[in-house]
């Protein structure tokens, strides 16, 4: 075979095999959590993907049981909005799904992004003693502990992952 005959074959493919998954919509599972420590108040959230709104609703705390939402979406890029009012959020991320993929959806409020802010009382009585200042400030981290994650504002994480393969 010529050079020639080999490059134009390798093309066709490439576009056919382009062509095939752009069109092509399957079924997609959203997973939408809220890794809040307290669950009984939920936030409001309003999720688009590609300008097209999917949900409206509140969302409580469920880190290991989140919402599950399916949507028929095409291969590639896809831009995914993310709103709250309540949490001050209006967020954007662009994710690439490929075959076998799902997107996930988290919520992370502002108290579980930093570990510096404890709320310690003034005076805390332990088995009828009552603790110092010296004896409550040991259990604060101290400044030079800094952790990488240190933000003020709640944040949502939006990301696309495999599937996991099950075998038997």
């Amino acid at each position: 075979m010529s050079m020639k005959k080999i490059i134009t074959i390798l093309l066709v493919t490439v576009v056919l095999f382009i062509c095939v998954f752009s069109f092509i919509k399957i079924n997609t599972n959203i997973y939408i959590g809220n890794y809040s420590y307290n669950g009984h108040v939920g936030i409001d959230i309003q999720l688009k993907i590609d300008d097209k709104l999917i949900l409206t609703d509140s969302l409580y705390n469920s880190p290991f049981f989140p919402t599950v939402l399916t949507e028929n979406l095409k291969y590639g890029f896809h831009k995914i909005k993310v709103s709250s009012k309540r949490a001050d959020i209006n967020q954007e991320g662009t994710i690439f799904l490929l075959p076998n993929q799902h997107i996930y959806i988290e919520f992370f409020p502002a108290d579980t992004l930093t570990y510096r802010h404890y709320n310690f009382p003034d005076s805390i009585i332990m088995n009828g003693v009552q603790l110092t200042d010296s004896m409550i400030n040991q259990y604060k981290l101290p400044e030079e502990l800094d952790f990488p994650i240190e933000n003020e504002q709640s944040s949502f994480w939006i990301t696309s992952r495999f599937n996991p393969f099950y075998t038997e």
